[in-house]
């Protein structure tokens, strides 16, 4: 019986032949050679289709998590610039000499924590509205006739109450 070579380019068998083929296997002697018939070679295609089919089982899950995954970097996109945004507007309430002071080694997350810190520190300074060395009397602009107060009206003046 002579050897017969087939090839295989569909992924499923259309026609089922009463032959016998040939296989003569490589570790063999060249006289024997192994007989398959066509059932027993349809159950290897089908075997090696299932296979194949198992290797890609979960490509549509695969697929949805790759979908989930885009709108989910997306959105992480868009965060990153709010934050990069509200560092800016940290940084802006920052005085000229603190901004140097930034550290530039941390993450996004970490360097607006710090600066919300620093913003809070400094606002917590209260500048004094009066220069140190500077009188604390009322400047002449703000001072009323005291010939026109009644004597409660210079009383209360003097003591510091506004009437």
């Amino acid at each position: 019986m002579p050897l017969e070579e087939t090839q295989v380019e569909s992924t499923e068998v259309t026609e089922v032949v009463d032959e016998q083929v040939t296989v003569e296997e490589p570790g063999n002697k060249p006289d024997e050679t192994k007989t398959f018939t066509q059932e027993e070679v349809n159950a290897l295609i089908a075997d090696r289709l299932s296979r194949e089919k198992k290797k890609f089982a979960d490509y549509e899950d695969i697929k949805a998590k790759a979908a989930q995954f885009d709108e989910h970097s997306a959105k992480s996109q868009e965060y990153e610039g709010l934050l990069s945004t509200l560092i800016e507007q940290k940084t802006e309430e920052l005085p000229e000499s603190f901004r140097e002071l930034i550290p530039s080694n941390l993450g996004k997350k970490e360097q607006y924590e710090w600066l919300a810190k620093a913003v809070k520190a400094n606002a917590a300074k209260v500048k004094s509205e009066t220069p140190i060395g500077q009188s604390t009397n009322p400047k002449a602009d703000n001072m009323q006739s005291i010939e026109n107060l009644n004597p409660n009206q210079l009383l209360a003046r003097g003591y510091g109450q506004k009437k």
